[in-house]
């Protein structure tokens, strides 16, 4: 009974949670924003996405390959918290549900799940105010203000399956539904009232598909270890612009425009995981974007969204002894690195490049195959110039997994 309330608890989170962000980096408001992939806390707390983690209690978001991995019926979830700053003054933060997947055990050999998992951040707001000469008298200044806000972004609506078809070989497909949207607000504010004021606001609805494919492959090199490999390839994307301008003297202009010809980036993943001694294990891994097109046709700025992205990470993990009486024993700890390159690029051609370190804690509870993992992190991002603010960011992730043996196919040796 208490594990149906425990259930039924995490369902009234997944629908009632509020979805608030306020704010996240500055330089999110080119093209799509922030692309992401998604990964659960045990992967973040350890710097990767999880491309060659199998896990026999929580889903691997970012690799349909081990969705036959699981033996227990189960919903998880996750939340995250983060506060970015600048070294020009600013300060945002964000606070949001990342993420809601079930998943369901088919036998020994076949897997299933749907669920959401972001793939893009869209959140800044940042203003700025000067002068310029006046056009009657060049002796004096007029002062203005510019305010410019954005927020929004596009998640996955994925479903699919994962197949065990050897002992040391796996694969899974899901089919992803995008779809997103993405507000944004450009306001000038003459202080002198012989100048007109005007703005511009704009909302970009996002439809489209993506097919991902996945592969693991166990004990390659020493026993129990896996590879993992991954590919996102888009198929289609729909665009929905429309866009209201004030000048402010005349009624407000309302134009509508459909963008079709453009593809969400085509990702790719590498991953390695090996037991390095005892309980000790070792991750490394590699994503990799690369763009079909501009992705900045949705936004009218300097910047483009045309540069293939890459990132690395790594961590290791001393994992948790499920078997152990004493508590402390079962804990998890996690702690890795990630470096990462970014689409975007400003007008001298340079791209955005980050660095975040990050740390986490797994908790089993209950009687089943429940968990709580918590992961920090800290990092830092440089702009596209030496004169470009650098962003440092704080971030907290609590993700929840509540497991049930319901169609189980039989527990296999971990």
């Amino acid at each position: 009974m208490k594990r149906w309330i425990l259930l039924f608890a995490c369902g009234l989170l997944i629908l009632n949670w509020p979805v608030s962000n306020s704010a996240q980096s500055m330089y999110s408001s080119t093209g799509f924003g922030d692309l992401t992939l998604p990964s659960t806390s045990r992967a973040d707390g350890l710097g990767v996405n999880g491309v060659a983690m199998p896990d026999f209690q929580e889903i691997s978001l970012i690799n349909p390959a081990y969705w036959h991995y699981l033996d227990f019926t189960g919903i998880t979830t996750q939340i995250q918290s983060s506060r970015v700053t600048n070294d020009a003054g600013g300060a945002n933060n964000r606070s949001a549900f990342d993420g809601f997947n079930f998943h369901l055990p088919i036998g020994e050999h076949v897997g299933i799940a749907l669920g959401f998992a972001p793939l893009s951040f869209v959140n800044y707001h940042y203003a700025r105010q000067d002068s310029i000469p006046s056009l009657e008298n060049p002796a004096e200044n007029v002062g203005y203000s510019i305010d410019l806000t954005g927020s929004g972004g596009v998640g996955s609506n994925f479903i699919g399956f994962g197949w065990r078809i050897s002992e040391k070989i796996s694969i899974g497909t899901a089919y992803s539904l995008l779809v997103g949207q993405i507000d944004t607000r450009r306001t000038l504010e003459m202080q002198d009232p012989s100048y007109s004021s005007r703005y511009v606001n704009g909302s970009t609805n996002v439809y489209g598909g993506n097919i991902v494919l996945g592969a693991a492959y166990r004990s390659l090199i020493t026993k129990s270890d896996n590879l993992g490999f991954r590919i996102e390839l888009p198929l289609s994307l729909m665009l929905r612009k429309e866009s209201e301008y004030y000048n402010g003297v005349n009624t407000p202009e309302v134009t509508t425009d459909e963008i079709e010809d453009i593809l969400w980036p085509l990702e790719m993943s590498f991953g390695y995981q090996a037991r390095l001694t005892g309980r000790w294990l070792g991750v490394a891994e590699v994503n990799y974007w690369h763009p079909t097109a501009d992705l900045n046709a949705i936004t009218s700025s300097n910047f483009s969204m045309n540069n293939d992205g890459l990132e690395i990470g790594g961590g290791i993990e001393y994992a948790s002894d499920y078997e152990a009486e004493d508590w402390w024993q079962t804990l998890a700890f996690r702690s890795g690195i990630r470096w990462r390159q970014y689409l975007t690029s400003g007008g001298n051609g340079n791209q955005s490049i980050g660095l975040t370190w990050v740390g986490g804690i797994g908790v089993p509870f209950g009687e089943s195959a429940n968990r709580m993992d918590l992961s920090v992190s800290f990092a830092r991002r440089n702009g596209y110039a030496d004169t470009d603010p650098i962003e440092t960011s704080v971030g907290f992730s609590l993700g929840i997994t509540v497991s049930e043996p319901w169609f189980r196919g039989g527990i296999r040796n971990r």
